[in-house]
């Protein structure tokens, strides 16, 4: 309502804002997306496993449904859920995203390891359902016997 479309993603502000902090962190002004399916584009084969699990077996699933603001030193971060299904919200990490004790990482840059945390109490807040391999296993297994042992080439960004 506030911002004119469904969800806040289509937003044209929420858009230039993902891109500017995108330059501003990371010198580019775009996720890389390595996977696509229809017209939807993942940066991971469990995000995309998940997805097309739920499209084929006509579930309706939304991608990046909505945007939260969270505050860390000050500073406003967003985190974007990856999934909405039935009005309930879910996020897919790898184990590398997790420390020992269940708190969140950034496995890339343990410098931003309070962000991540910052980010996973976000979702905590906002009722997401973090999910891990355990709980993506079905998923993979589905496309394993749908597309193949291989099925991860069949969706890779060219």
């Amino acid at each position: 309502e506030k911002r004119g479309v469904e969800y806040p993603t289509q937003s044209d502000v929420v858009k230039q804002k993902v891109r500017d902090t995108m330059m501003s962190r990371y010198g580019t002004n775009h996720v890389k997306r390595n996977f696509n399916y229809l017209t939807e584009y993942f940066d991971s084969s469990w995000e995309l496993a998940f997805y097309v699990y739920h499209i084929e077996n006509g579930i309706n699933i939304i991608r990046e449904p909505t945007i939260f603001e969270y505050v860390v030193n000050d500073t406003v971060h967003t985190y974007c859920p990856d999934f909405e299904i039935n009005g309930q919200l879910y996020e897919i990490k790898g184990d590398q995203f997790w420390n020992e004790d269940g708190t969140m990482c950034n496995p890339y840059d343990h410098s931003l390891d309070s962000i991540a945390e910052a980010k996973h109490q976000c979702g905590i807040k906002n009722n997401v359902i973090f999910l891990g391999r355990v709980e993506i296993q079905k998923y993979i297994d589905y496309m394993t016997l749908k597309y193949g042992k291989n099925w991860k080439e069949l969706f890779i960004v060219s």
